[in-house]
């Protein structure tokens, strides 16, 4: 019982540690994203192979935050249309 008490103990203590990479690794890609959106349109196309690789790594972190927390993932799937919405009036190829 001792053994399993902190087996489930370790396992919190590591998807809480996950969580908070993926919310690190989620912010710092939303900051890149705004940054390249800051550009001015002839920069941001070319540059939207960066751009489109950040919003590619904000939907891999939405996947990995829907094994544990469906609302996080959601709403991180929100922001990753809105970038791509954004991207899109700007005219980058997607």
């Amino acid at each position: 019982l001792w053994i399993q008490h902190r087996h489930a103990v370790s396992n919190i203590r590591y998807h809480i540690q996950d969580h908070a990479i993926l919310r690190e690794v989620g912010d710092n890609t939303k900051e890149y994203l705004d940054w390249y959106l800051s550009l001015n349109t002839p920069r941001l196309l070319q540059s939207q192979r960066d751009y489109i690789s950040r919003i590619y790594i904000l939907n891999e972190v939405s996947k990995a935050l829907s094994i544990t927390d469906e609302e996080k993932a959601a709403e991180c799937r929100e922001v990753v249309n809105q970038y791509i919405e954004a991207g899109f009036q700007r005219g980058v190829n997607f």
